[in-house]
């Protein structure tokens, strides 16, 4: 009598579980392309390199293609290595410049400043430095069994009480890329919705001349080593950018008189010319767009980097 109970009770429990997950309202994140929790923890111990190599926070993670700057600057292998809330700590560039191919010709790194990677709040919590300390056994369970197991996510609450009293749900749609960038965008969108979160971030928090000097010590190193090194201030919206230039303490002709001092190669970007749908972030189209941008305002350096390659070796070969 025990064994077709046993058997009914775990047909029953599998129908209320597979009716409980079909029925719970949609997660407001709709991720897509390489999953979620994968592409993270692929993305913090990746282990292959190419000849240019972004870096930043989640400004470069959102607002840079590499695709779309490999189209512009061909035969180039580009990846973005931007994460959440990033600081630039010598862990993150050490980690930075393992992935730049030391045998390319055109071997470079872009760094994506922000003021807030520059601040020792951030360099004490980012989303690069919790997933550098994740466990064997959690590296394993996000990248190979974490996919399987949203069907299980508890239910949000929240998320119900808003459907119940007829708000509209918002959401958050995210593309990710093999190649490191994250697509996205949201719905509605919410133009100060960074703003608002941003609202005493820096008060105590200023740019930290500390970590301001381990980049510009990054950035000589870099060169002496033949990196090409470049750096540029990503778009944002006119309020976040009001908002920083006030409160973080960052002095951005200062910086880059030091980081081009330092051998960097500055580049000028229209500060708030690009769609951002939260404050802070651009859109997927606004994001391809600038990337394109870029590309072109490298193209001429790479293209001279090759020439000089190919006469060097025609040379030798003379």
């Amino acid at each position: 009598m025990q064994q077709p109970r046993l058997s009914h009770t775990i047909v029953a429990a599998a129908i209320l579980i597979t009716v409980a997950g079909m029925s719970a309202p949609a997660s407001p994140w709709i991720n897509t392309g390489v999953p979620n929790d994968a592409f993270w923890i692929t993305k913090a111990f990746h282990d292959r390199t190419y000849d240019m190599v972004v870096a930043g926070d989640s400004r470069v993670l959102k607002g840079i293609s590499p695709r779309a700057m490999e189209k512009v600057l061909e035969g180039v292998t580009i990846f973005n290595y931007g994460f959440d809330h990033n600081a630039y700590t010598q862990v993150y560039l050490s980690a930075t410049e393992s992935l730049v191919d030391q045998r390319s010709q055109r071997k470079a790194i872009l760094l994506g400043i922000s003021p807030q990677s520059l601040t020792q709040e951030a360099a004490q919590r980012n989303g690069f430095l919790a997933l550098r300390e994740s466990d064997r056994f959690k590296r394993f369970k996000m990248r190979y069994v974490q996919p399987y197991l949203n069907f299980f996510e508890p239910y949000n609450l929240y998320q119900i009480f808003e459907i119940v009293r007829g708000i509209p749900p918002v959401l958050y749609y995210q593309h990710h890329t093999p190649d490191g960038w994250v697509a996205s965008h949201k719905e509605p969108e919410d133009p100060f919705y960074q703003i608002r979160r941003y609202q005493g971030r820096f008060d105590n928090n200023q740019v930290s001349p500390m970590l301001t000097q381990q980049l510009l010590d990054y950035v000589r190193r870099w060169r002496k080593a033949g990196i090409d090194v470049f750096a540029m201030r990503l778009p944002t919206s006119p309020a976040m950018l009001a908002l920083e230039n006030s409160q973080s303490g960052f002095d951005q002709e200062r910086f880059v008189a030091e980081v081009e001092k330092a051998g960097a190669t500055w580049i000028e970007l229209e500060q708030t010319g690009y769609h951002s749908y939260d404050g802070s972030h651009l859109r997927k189209d606004a994001a391809i767009e600038l990337s394109i941008q870029i590309a072109r305002k490298l193209e001429s350096r790479i293209v001279t980097d090759r020439q000089q390659a190919k006469s060097g070796r025609n040379a030798h070969m003379q």
